[in-house]
């Protein structure tokens, strides 16, 4: 009768060490980084004037903010590390995208312009600038849980 090496089931036991994860600045750090991406994409992109393209840049920009804000992340103690992990995932990905249309705002300016920042893109896109900014907190809230 032959015998096994190991138990069937040591295959899949966890190891006793398993590797951490990014650490918390790190993550930080990665998701300000996608922020200022997300900017200037949006300063890139906002010279075609597609205002639904501003609605998903948010949703994307929202996302991949959270994204690199919670992964690899430990659970945390509680439900306060995910909160606090989707409010700054939240506000990083409002950064973003106002900062880019900070930025094209600035840009008017600089041409010749004479309106405000917030006046400016609610002339340029209505109502889609500050929805795409809400849709950026949502989804950066939702991925950074």
């Amino acid at each position: 009768m032959r015998q096994l090496d190991r138990a069937p089931g040591e295959r899949y036991r966890q190891p006793a060490n398993p590797k951490p994860g990014p650490s918390r600045n790190r993550r930080l750090g990665w998701a300000a980084a996608v922020a200022l991406g997300t900017a200037v994409v949006t300063f890139a992109l906002i010279t075609f004037d597609i205002g639904p393209g501003l609605l998903v840049l948010g949703i994307a920009g929202g996302w991949l903010t959270g994204l690199a804000l919670a992964g690899g992340a430990p659970a945390g103690k509680g439900e306060d590390a995910g909160r606090n992990r989707a409010a700054v995932a939240g506000a990083l990905a409002a950064f973003g995208l106002a900062f880019g249309l900070l930025l094209d705002a600035l840009r008017a300016y600089a041409l010749g312009g004479v309106l405000l920042p917030w006046e400016y893109a609610l002339a340029r896109f209505g109502v889609v600038a500050p929805l795409a900014i809400v849709l950026a907190v949502v989804a950066g809230v939702v991925r950074g849980r």
